[in-house]
Protein backbone atom coordinates (compact mmCIF):
# COMPACT_ATOMS: atom_id res chain seq x y z
CA UNK A 1 0.00 0.00 0.00
CA UNK A 2 1.59 3.30 -1.40
CA UNK A 3 1.94 5.92 1.73
CA UNK A 4 0.83 9.82 0.75
CA UNK A 5 1.92 12.59 2.52
CA UNK A 6 -0.27 15.59 1.62
CA UNK A 7 0.77 19.25 3.07
CA UNK A 8 -2.25 21.58 2.90
CA UNK A 9 -1.79 25.56 3.45
CA UNK A 10 -3.77 28.29 2.51
CA UNK A 11 -1.73 31.29 1.57
CA UNK A 12 -3.26 35.21 1.76
CA UNK A 13 -3.15 37.27 -0.99
CA UNK A 14 -4.72 40.88 -0.88
CA UNK A 15 -6.15 42.79 -3.54
CA UNK A 16 -6.96 46.58 -3.55
CA UNK A 17 -10.85 46.27 -3.40
CA UNK A 18 -12.78 45.78 -0.14
CA UNK A 19 -12.67 42.07 -0.17
CA UNK A 20 -10.08 40.02 0.58
CA UNK A 21 -8.40 37.15 -2.30
CA UNK A 22 -7.54 33.71 -0.71
CA UNK A 23 -5.84 31.08 -2.36
CA UNK A 24 -4.67 27.75 -1.22
CA UNK A 25 -1.74 25.65 -1.95
CA UNK A 26 -1.79 22.02 -1.78
CA UNK A 27 1.61 20.48 -1.69
CA UNK A 28 2.92 16.48 -1.00
CA UNK A 29 4.97 13.66 -1.42
CA UNK A 30 4.10 10.28 -2.75
CA UNK A 31 6.42 7.33 -1.63
CA UNK A 32 6.10 3.94 -3.32
CA UNK A 33 5.41 5.89 -6.79
CA UNK A 34 7.72 8.39 -7.93
CA UNK A 35 5.55 8.80 -11.28
CA UNK A 36 1.78 9.25 -10.08
CA UNK A 37 -0.41 11.03 -11.60
CA UNK A 38 -2.57 12.88 -9.37
CA UNK A 39 -5.46 14.84 -9.92
CA UNK A 40 -7.26 17.37 -7.58
CA UNK A 41 -10.68 18.82 -7.88
CA UNK A 42 -11.99 21.50 -5.52
CA UNK A 43 -15.63 22.16 -5.64
CA UNK A 44 -17.07 25.78 -5.07
CA UNK A 45 -20.08 24.96 -5.01
CA UNK A 46 -22.30 21.53 -5.86
CA UNK A 47 -25.19 22.72 -7.67
CA UNK A 48 -23.49 24.48 -10.06
CA UNK A 49 -20.96 22.35 -10.92
CA UNK A 50 -18.25 25.11 -10.40
CA UNK A 51 -15.12 23.02 -9.78
CA UNK A 52 -11.74 23.17 -10.45
CA UNK A 53 -9.69 20.97 -11.61
CA UNK A 54 -5.72 20.14 -11.89
CA UNK A 55 -3.40 17.30 -13.14
CA UNK A 56 0.16 16.95 -11.51
CA UNK A 57 3.28 14.43 -12.76
CA UNK A 58 5.05 13.80 -9.25
CA UNK A 59 8.55 14.78 -9.26
CA UNK A 60 10.70 12.47 -7.14
CA UNK A 61 7.89 11.58 -5.20
CA UNK A 62 6.64 15.49 -4.30
CA UNK A 63 4.09 17.64 -5.84
CA UNK A 64 1.90 20.94 -5.41
CA UNK A 65 -1.15 22.26 -6.44
CA UNK A 66 -2.57 26.31 -6.45
CA UNK A 67 -6.08 26.48 -6.15
CA UNK A 68 -7.67 30.02 -7.58
CA UNK A 69 -8.56 32.39 -4.56
CA UNK A 70 -11.84 31.17 -3.30
CA UNK A 71 -13.97 33.08 -0.26
CA UNK A 72 -15.97 30.21 0.87
CA UNK A 73 -16.14 27.07 2.21
CA UNK A 74 -16.01 23.83 -0.30
CA UNK A 75 -14.86 20.08 -0.78
CA UNK A 76 -12.00 18.56 -2.21
CA UNK A 77 -10.78 15.47 -3.61
CA UNK A 78 -7.41 14.26 -4.05
CA UNK A 79 -6.27 11.12 -6.03
CA UNK A 80 -4.16 9.45 -7.52
CA UNK A 81 -5.29 8.62 -11.27
CA UNK A 82 -6.06 5.00 -11.95
CA UNK A 83 -6.41 4.20 -8.30
CA UNK A 84 -9.80 4.50 -6.98
CA UNK A 85 -8.48 3.43 -3.46
CA UNK A 86 -6.18 5.62 -2.95
CA UNK A 87 -8.24 8.93 -3.08
CA UNK A 88 -9.65 11.84 -0.26
CA UNK A 89 -12.86 12.63 -1.47
CA UNK A 90 -15.11 15.47 -0.17
CA UNK A 91 -12.91 16.99 2.42
CA UNK A 92 -14.31 20.21 3.51
CA UNK A 93 -11.74 22.97 3.14
CA UNK A 94 -11.77 26.64 4.27
CA UNK A 95 -9.35 29.50 3.65
CA UNK A 96 -6.86 29.85 6.03
CA UNK A 97 -6.92 26.47 6.75
CA UNK A 98 -3.28 24.70 6.68
CA UNK A 99 -3.29 21.11 6.81
CA UNK A 100 -1.65 18.42 6.99
CA UNK A 101 -2.27 14.53 6.01
CA UNK A 102 -0.25 11.47 6.46
CA UNK A 103 -2.57 8.86 4.53
CA UNK A 104 -1.28 5.54 3.45
CA UNK A 105 -4.93 4.07 2.25
CA UNK A 106 -5.33 2.43 6.07
CA UNK A 107 -4.29 4.99 9.17
CA UNK A 108 -4.76 8.15 7.65
CA UNK A 109 -3.20 11.43 10.32
CA UNK A 110 -4.38 15.03 10.48
CA UNK A 111 -2.90 17.98 12.12
CA UNK A 112 -3.06 21.60 12.03
CA UNK A 113 -5.51 24.65 11.70
CA UNK A 114 -8.55 22.87 9.80
CA UNK A 115 -7.76 19.73 10.90
CA UNK A 116 -10.57 18.51 12.67
CA UNK A 117 -13.75 18.40 10.45
CA UNK A 118 -11.37 15.93 8.55
CA UNK A 119 -10.92 13.55 10.81
CA UNK A 120 -14.68 13.86 11.80
CA UNK A 121 -15.41 13.19 7.65
CA UNK A 122 -12.88 10.55 7.80
CA UNK A 123 -14.26 8.81 10.83
CA UNK A 124 -17.61 8.70 9.74
CA UNK A 125 -16.58 7.84 6.05
CA UNK A 126 -14.86 4.42 7.56
CA UNK A 127 -17.98 3.97 9.54
CA UNK A 128 -20.33 3.72 6.32
CA UNK A 129 -18.18 1.29 4.66
CA UNK A 130 -19.45 -0.99 6.39
CA UNK A 131 -23.11 -2.34 5.71
CA UNK A 132 -24.17 0.91 5.02
CA UNK A 133 -24.60 -0.64 0.63
CA UNK A 134 -28.02 -0.40 -0.58
CA UNK A 135 -30.77 -2.63 0.97
CA UNK A 136 -30.37 -6.39 0.14
CA UNK A 137 -33.81 -7.54 -0.45
CA UNK A 138 -33.51 -10.35 2.54
CA UNK A 139 -33.45 -7.38 5.46
CA UNK A 140 -36.23 -5.80 6.64
CA UNK A 141 -37.32 -2.34 5.46
CA UNK A 142 -38.34 -1.35 8.44
CA UNK A 143 -35.32 -2.79 10.52
CA UNK A 144 -33.30 -1.47 7.56
CA UNK A 145 -34.38 2.21 8.39
CA UNK A 146 -33.99 1.57 11.82
CA UNK A 147 -30.64 0.92 11.00
CA UNK A 148 -30.24 3.75 9.06
CA UNK A 149 -31.97 6.26 12.24
CA UNK A 150 -29.47 4.59 14.56
CA UNK A 151 -26.54 5.21 12.06
CA UNK A 152 -27.91 9.48 11.49
CA UNK A 153 -27.99 9.59 15.52
CA UNK A 154 -24.64 8.44 16.13
CA UNK A 155 -22.84 10.55 13.51
CA UNK A 156 -24.27 13.57 15.38
CA UNK A 157 -23.94 12.65 18.47
CA UNK A 158 -19.88 11.67 17.35
CA UNK A 159 -19.98 15.54 15.65
CA UNK A 160 -20.74 17.39 19.08
CA UNK A 161 -17.65 16.41 20.45
CA UNK A 162 -16.09 18.75 17.57
CA UNK A 163 -18.39 21.92 18.26
CA UNK A 164 -16.23 24.78 19.31
CA UNK A 165 -13.28 23.35 16.93
CA UNK A 166 -14.67 23.93 13.89
CA UNK A 167 -15.98 26.90 12.64
CA UNK A 168 -19.94 26.72 12.35
CA UNK A 169 -20.49 26.83 8.94
CA UNK A 170 -18.18 23.56 9.02
CA UNK A 171 -20.51 22.47 11.71
CA UNK A 172 -23.89 23.10 9.62
CA UNK A 173 -22.92 21.35 6.82
CA UNK A 174 -20.58 18.38 8.21
CA UNK A 175 -24.36 17.89 10.50
CA UNK A 176 -26.50 18.35 6.99
CA UNK A 177 -24.60 16.03 5.08
CA UNK A 178 -24.57 13.57 7.70
CA UNK A 179 -28.26 13.41 7.70
CA UNK A 180 -28.68 13.84 3.96
CA UNK A 181 -26.58 10.96 3.23
CA UNK A 182 -28.17 8.96 5.62
CA UNK A 183 -31.90 10.10 4.84
CA UNK A 184 -30.76 9.59 1.06
CA UNK A 185 -30.00 6.00 1.89
CA UNK A 186 -33.42 5.67 3.54
CA UNK A 187 -35.47 7.47 0.54
CA UNK A 188 -33.52 4.68 -1.86
CA UNK A 189 -34.63 1.68 -0.09
CA UNK A 190 -38.18 3.02 0.08
CA UNK A 191 -38.21 3.71 -3.71
CA UNK A 192 -37.15 0.04 -4.27
CA UNK A 193 -39.34 -1.13 -1.94
CA UNK A 194 -42.21 0.39 -4.61
CA UNK A 195 -43.93 -2.23 -7.37
CA UNK A 196 -46.21 -1.23 -10.38
CA UNK A 197 -48.64 -2.68 -8.20
CA UNK A 198 -51.58 -0.40 -5.66
CA UNK A 199 -49.88 0.79 -2.75
CA UNK A 200 -52.79 -0.52 0.15
CA UNK A 201 -52.86 1.94 3.39
CA UNK A 202 -51.14 -0.43 5.29
CA UNK A 203 -48.16 0.20 3.26
CA UNK A 204 -48.76 3.85 2.61
CA UNK A 205 -48.96 4.39 6.95
CA UNK A 206 -45.47 2.40 7.15
CA UNK A 207 -44.00 4.47 4.42
CA UNK A 208 -45.41 7.60 5.97
CA UNK A 209 -43.70 6.14 9.53
CA UNK A 210 -39.81 5.45 7.94
CA UNK A 211 -39.92 9.08 6.26
CA UNK A 212 -40.51 10.79 9.19
CA UNK A 213 -37.61 11.02 11.79
CA UNK A 214 -36.87 13.74 14.43
CA UNK A 215 -33.10 14.46 13.98
CA UNK A 216 -33.71 15.93 10.49
CA UNK A 217 -35.30 18.82 11.68
CA UNK A 218 -32.77 21.71 10.11
CA UNK A 219 -32.78 25.23 9.87
CA UNK A 220 -32.65 26.17 6.31
CA UNK A 221 -29.87 28.45 6.34
CA UNK A 222 -27.92 29.48 3.30
CA UNK A 223 -25.03 27.44 4.66
CA UNK A 224 -26.93 24.23 3.58
CA UNK A 225 -26.37 25.18 0.08
CA UNK A 226 -23.24 24.00 0.63
CA UNK A 227 -24.44 20.62 1.68
CA UNK A 228 -23.24 18.17 -1.00
CA UNK A 229 -26.07 15.74 0.08
CA UNK A 230 -29.10 17.45 2.08
CA UNK A 231 -30.60 19.10 -1.44
CA UNK A 232 -30.17 15.52 -2.74
CA UNK A 233 -31.88 14.12 -0.11
CA UNK A 234 -34.47 17.08 0.05
CA UNK A 235 -35.25 16.45 -4.25
CA UNK A 236 -35.37 12.57 -3.46
CA UNK A 237 -37.92 12.96 -0.42
CA UNK A 238 -40.55 14.69 -2.22
CA UNK A 239 -40.38 11.94 -5.08
CA UNK A 240 -41.26 9.30 -2.37
CA UNK A 241 -43.54 11.31 -1.09
CA UNK A 242 -45.89 11.82 -4.42
CA UNK A 243 -45.51 8.38 -4.83
CA UNK A 244 -46.81 7.65 -1.82
CA UNK A 245 -49.62 10.26 -2.41
CA UNK A 246 -50.63 8.04 -5.27
CA UNK A 247 -52.99 4.89 -5.29
CA UNK A 248 -50.20 3.11 -7.38
CA UNK A 249 -46.76 3.83 -8.18
CA UNK A 250 -46.51 6.48 -10.61
CA UNK A 251 -43.43 8.60 -11.95
CA UNK A 252 -44.96 11.73 -13.49
CA UNK A 253 -41.92 14.63 -13.88
CA UNK A 254 -44.06 17.52 -13.58
CA UNK A 255 -46.60 16.75 -10.61
CA UNK A 256 -43.25 16.23 -8.51
CA UNK A 257 -41.82 19.30 -9.90
CA UNK A 258 -44.98 21.62 -8.82
CA UNK A 259 -44.97 19.62 -5.64
CA UNK A 260 -41.49 20.83 -4.88
CA UNK A 261 -43.18 24.59 -5.49
CA UNK A 262 -45.53 23.77 -3.01
CA UNK A 263 -43.26 22.18 -0.28
CA UNK A 264 -40.41 25.00 -0.06
CA UNK A 265 -40.35 29.04 0.00
CA UNK A 266 -37.43 30.50 -1.92
CA UNK A 267 -34.43 30.23 -2.07
CA UNK A 268 -34.44 26.71 -1.25
CA UNK A 269 -37.47 25.99 -3.61
CA UNK A 270 -35.28 26.96 -6.47
CA UNK A 271 -32.43 25.05 -5.03
CA UNK A 272 -34.24 21.84 -5.00
CA UNK A 273 -35.71 22.63 -8.35
CA UNK A 274 -32.57 22.61 -9.96
CA UNK A 275 -30.98 19.60 -8.30
CA UNK A 276 -34.25 17.92 -9.28
CA UNK A 277 -34.10 18.72 -13.19
CA UNK A 278 -30.44 18.13 -13.04
CA UNK A 279 -30.94 15.00 -12.44
CA UNK A 280 -34.08 14.38 -14.82
CA UNK A 281 -31.76 15.59 -17.17
CA UNK A 282 -28.90 13.13 -16.79
CA UNK A 283 -31.24 10.02 -16.34
CA UNK A 284 -34.23 10.68 -18.26
CA UNK A 285 -35.15 11.86 -22.08
CA UNK A 286 -36.25 15.04 -22.69
CA UNK A 287 -39.95 14.38 -22.73
CA UNK A 288 -42.92 16.39 -22.59
CA UNK A 289 -43.19 16.88 -19.07
CA UNK A 290 -39.75 17.52 -18.03
CA UNK A 291 -39.18 20.14 -21.26
CA UNK A 292 -42.53 21.85 -19.15
CA UNK A 293 -40.85 21.72 -16.02
CA UNK A 294 -37.35 23.34 -17.18
CA UNK A 295 -39.40 25.78 -19.57
CA UNK A 296 -40.78 26.82 -16.28
CA UNK A 297 -38.10 26.82 -13.85
CA UNK A 298 -35.86 28.91 -16.44
CA UNK A 299 -39.35 31.15 -16.58
CA UNK A 300 -39.80 31.71 -13.04
CA UNK A 301 -35.94 31.48 -10.63
CA UNK A 302 -34.95 34.99 -9.99
CA UNK A 303 -31.68 33.46 -9.51
CA UNK A 304 -29.24 34.32 -12.85
CA UNK A 305 -26.72 31.23 -12.35
CA UNK A 306 -29.47 29.12 -11.51
CA UNK A 307 -30.99 30.16 -14.59
CA UNK A 308 -27.92 29.97 -16.78
CA UNK A 309 -26.90 26.44 -15.81
CA UNK A 310 -30.91 24.79 -16.40
CA UNK A 311 -29.99 26.65 -19.38
CA UNK A 312 -27.34 24.95 -20.63
CA UNK A 313 -28.01 22.09 -19.27
CA UNK A 314 -31.53 22.07 -21.17
CA UNK A 315 -29.70 23.17 -24.80
CA UNK A 316 -27.36 20.12 -24.83
CA UNK A 317 -30.40 17.67 -23.79
CA UNK A 318 -32.55 19.05 -27.13
CA UNK A 319 -29.75 18.03 -28.87
CA UNK A 320 -30.23 14.29 -27.46
CA UNK A 321 -33.87 13.78 -28.57
CA UNK A 322 -34.53 11.04 -30.68
CA UNK A 323 -33.70 11.97 -34.21
CA UNK A 324 -30.39 13.85 -33.73
CA UNK A 325 -27.66 12.95 -35.15
CA UNK A 326 -25.70 10.83 -32.57
CA UNK A 327 -22.00 12.22 -31.37
CA UNK A 328 -19.21 10.95 -34.36
CA UNK A 329 -16.57 9.84 -31.63
CA UNK A 330 -13.20 8.55 -32.44
CA UNK A 331 -11.78 6.30 -29.78
CA UNK A 332 -9.70 3.49 -29.29
CA UNK A 333 -10.82 0.25 -29.06
CA UNK A 334 -8.63 -2.64 -26.62
CA UNK A 335 -6.52 -3.68 -29.53
CA UNK A 336 -5.21 0.21 -29.81
CA UNK A 337 -7.07 0.68 -33.32
CA UNK A 338 -9.03 3.61 -33.63
CA UNK A 339 -13.07 3.13 -34.29
CA UNK A 340 -15.74 6.08 -35.30
CA UNK A 341 -19.14 5.87 -34.98
CA UNK A 342 -19.56 6.04 -38.62
CA UNK A 343 -17.96 2.29 -38.62
CA UNK A 344 -21.03 1.04 -37.53
CA UNK A 345 -23.47 2.72 -40.26
CA UNK A 346 -26.47 -0.18 -40.99
CA UNK A 347 -26.33 -1.41 -37.08
CA UNK A 348 -28.61 -0.93 -33.95
CA UNK A 349 -26.09 0.16 -31.31
CA UNK A 350 -26.54 -0.21 -27.71
CA UNK A 351 -24.17 1.79 -25.99
CA UNK A 352 -23.14 1.01 -22.26
CA UNK A 353 -20.95 3.57 -20.35
CA UNK A 354 -19.30 2.09 -17.63
CA UNK A 355 -15.78 1.62 -16.13
CA UNK A 356 -13.56 -1.22 -14.02
CA UNK A 357 -14.36 0.75 -10.67
CA UNK A 358 -18.36 0.91 -11.17
CA UNK A 359 -20.16 -2.15 -9.30
CA UNK A 360 -23.96 -1.83 -10.66
CA UNK A 361 -22.00 -1.86 -14.53
CA UNK A 362 -20.05 -5.14 -13.72
CA UNK A 363 -23.19 -6.60 -12.06
CA UNK A 364 -24.78 -5.95 -14.90
CA UNK A 365 -22.15 -8.27 -16.94
CA UNK A 366 -21.78 -11.55 -15.43
CA UNK A 367 -25.84 -12.23 -15.55
CA UNK A 368 -28.33 -9.83 -17.35
CA UNK A 369 -25.97 -9.00 -20.28
CA UNK A 370 -25.24 -12.75 -21.64
CA UNK A 371 -28.98 -13.58 -21.05
CA UNK A 372 -29.72 -10.92 -23.17
CA UNK A 373 -27.11 -11.32 -25.73
CA UNK A 374 -28.69 -14.95 -25.83
CA UNK A 375 -32.07 -13.28 -26.36
CA UNK A 376 -30.77 -11.39 -29.38
CA UNK A 377 -28.48 -13.71 -30.93
CA UNK A 378 -30.54 -14.25 -34.28
CA UNK A 379 -30.60 -10.29 -34.81
CA UNK A 380 -27.15 -9.70 -36.42
CA UNK A 381 -27.06 -6.41 -36.86
CA UNK A 382 -27.29 -5.46 -32.65
CA UNK A 383 -24.31 -4.82 -31.65
CA UNK A 384 -23.50 -4.18 -27.78
CA UNK A 385 -21.01 -1.07 -27.87
CA UNK A 386 -19.02 -1.13 -24.47
CA UNK A 387 -17.27 2.44 -23.62
CA UNK A 388 -15.14 2.76 -20.66
CA UNK A 389 -14.98 5.74 -18.71
CA UNK A 390 -12.00 4.59 -17.33
CA UNK A 391 -8.92 6.52 -16.25
CA UNK A 392 -6.39 3.62 -16.63
CA UNK A 393 -6.37 1.43 -19.30
CA UNK A 394 -4.87 -1.78 -17.41
CA UNK A 395 -7.90 -1.88 -15.14
CA UNK A 396 -9.94 -1.77 -18.19
CA UNK A 397 -8.75 -4.18 -19.79
CA UNK A 398 -8.25 -6.11 -16.68
CA UNK A 399 -12.05 -5.77 -16.03
CA UNK A 400 -13.00 -7.03 -19.76
CA UNK A 401 -10.83 -10.37 -19.29
CA UNK A 402 -12.63 -10.53 -15.85
CA UNK A 403 -16.32 -10.36 -16.86
CA UNK A 404 -15.70 -12.22 -20.12
CA UNK A 405 -17.57 -9.11 -21.75
CA UNK A 406 -18.66 -10.02 -25.38
CA UNK A 407 -18.69 -6.87 -27.70
CA UNK A 408 -16.79 -4.02 -28.76
CA UNK A 409 -15.27 -2.39 -26.53
CA UNK A 410 -13.85 0.85 -26.50
CA UNK A 411 -12.13 3.51 -24.28
CA UNK A 412 -13.65 7.12 -23.87
CA UNK A 413 -10.70 10.31 -23.85
CA UNK A 414 -10.65 11.71 -20.33
CA UNK A 415 -13.02 9.73 -18.92
CA UNK A 416 -16.15 11.18 -17.60
CA UNK A 417 -14.52 14.68 -18.02
CA UNK A 418 -14.10 14.11 -21.68
CA UNK A 419 -15.72 15.34 -24.84
CA UNK A 420 -17.88 12.12 -25.09
CA UNK A 421 -18.90 12.08 -21.53
CA UNK A 422 -20.17 16.21 -21.95
CA UNK A 423 -21.88 15.64 -25.19
CA UNK A 424 -24.07 12.79 -23.54
CA UNK A 425 -24.60 14.47 -20.19
CA UNK A 426 -23.06 11.55 -18.72
CA UNK A 427 -23.11 12.36 -14.68
CA UNK A 428 -23.19 8.56 -13.61
CA UNK A 429 -22.90 4.98 -14.89
CA UNK A 430 -23.99 3.02 -16.28
CA UNK A 431 -25.84 4.78 -18.46
CA UNK A 432 -27.30 3.16 -21.76
CA UNK A 433 -27.67 4.51 -25.09
CA UNK A 434 -29.79 3.16 -28.40
CA UNK A 435 -28.26 4.36 -31.41
CA UNK A 436 -30.29 3.60 -34.57
CA UNK A 437 -28.93 2.10 -37.53
CA UNK A 438 -28.62 5.76 -39.15
CA UNK A 439 -26.46 6.89 -36.98
CA UNK A 440 -29.53 8.99 -35.05
CA UNK A 441 -30.52 8.74 -31.69
CA UNK A 442 -33.41 6.37 -30.55
CA UNK A 443 -32.95 6.53 -26.60
CA UNK A 444 -30.23 8.85 -24.92
CA UNK A 445 -31.23 6.71 -21.81
CA UNK A 446 -32.11 3.27 -22.57
CA UNK A 447 -33.30 0.42 -19.90
CA UNK A 448 -30.04 -1.65 -18.09
CA UNK A 449 -29.43 -5.42 -19.89
CA UNK A 450 -31.63 -6.90 -16.53
CA UNK A 451 -34.57 -4.61 -17.70
CA UNK A 452 -36.99 -6.70 -19.98
CA UNK A 453 -37.61 -3.40 -21.72
CA UNK A 454 -34.57 -3.30 -23.13
CA UNK A 455 -35.05 -6.49 -24.82
CA UNK A 456 -38.18 -5.11 -26.98
CA UNK A 457 -36.64 -1.83 -27.25
CA UNK A 458 -33.84 -2.98 -29.42
CA UNK A 459 -36.30 -5.73 -31.33
CA UNK A 460 -38.80 -3.11 -32.35
CA UNK A 461 -36.34 -0.34 -33.27
CA UNK A 462 -37.18 0.68 -36.89
CA UNK A 463 -34.27 3.08 -37.23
Amino acid sequence: MKRFIFLISCVYFFNQTAFSQQTAIITGYVTGNENAQLELLFDQDNLLDKTFEANVSTQDGHFIFQVPAFKKIGYFHLRVKGDPNNQLSYMLIEPGDSIQIIFDGVNTQFSGKGSEKLKFKWNEDKVRSYGLGRRNQEIGLELYCNFLNAQVNSALRHLEQYKGKISNTAFTILQADCIGYLEYKKMQALVDDFTQEAIDEERKILYRKLITHKSKQLILTEDIFNSLYYILYLSQKTIVEFIIEKEKMEYNQRGIYEKIVNSYASPIQDAVCLQFLRQEIEISELSVDLDWCIRDFIGKTKNGEYKNYINVKYEMTKNLAPGKPAYNFLLQDINGKQVSLTDFRGKLLYVDFWASWCKPCRAEFRKAAPDLKEKLKDFKDIIFLYISMDDNKIAWKKAVKQDKIEGVHLIADNGMEGNLAKYYVVGAIPRYLIIGRDGKIVNNNAKRPSDEVTYYALINSKN
